[in-house]
């Protein structure tokens, strides 16, 4: 039986799978310029372009959005942005839209979807 776990970080390698190309981030994992799209029952819907970090080799794995914060509207401070499996929130890879999809409850957001497309 797989953990919820588990199927998190199969879901970011289905997504690396997919990607015709990628930055190495170090030799933890690695990066890409993707389209984000935030939808959320407590705040507005929210979209932009930004660079995303997957770290997929190493103790703790992990999504982290705008490592540079070159944000200027989905920002941490309103957003969730890093992720890590082990956590309770569904990442899931959408093979019809090839994206990455994050299902979240949170006091400060609400239930929340967040959708990581790649921009090629």
């Amino acid at each position: 039986m797989f953990t919820n776990e588990d199927l998190n970080i199969r879901a970011i390698h289905q997504f690396k799978n997919s990607l015709a190309d990628f930055e190495e981030y170090g030799s933890i994992g690695f990066s890409k310029k993707c389209f984000i799209n935030y939808k959320s029952q407590n705040l507005k819907n929210k979209s932009e372009i930004l660079n995303v970090s997957f770290v997929v080799n190493g103790a703790n794995p992990s999504i982290n959005i705008d490592v540079e914060n070159v944000a200027k509207i989905i920002t941490a401070d309103i957003y969730h942005l890093d992720f890590e499996p082990r956590y309770s929130n569904i990442i899931r890879y959408n093979e019809d839209e090839s994206n990455l999809e994050i299902n979240g409850n949170s006091p400060k957001m609400g239930k929340y979807l967040l959708t990581i497309t790649p921009i090629d």
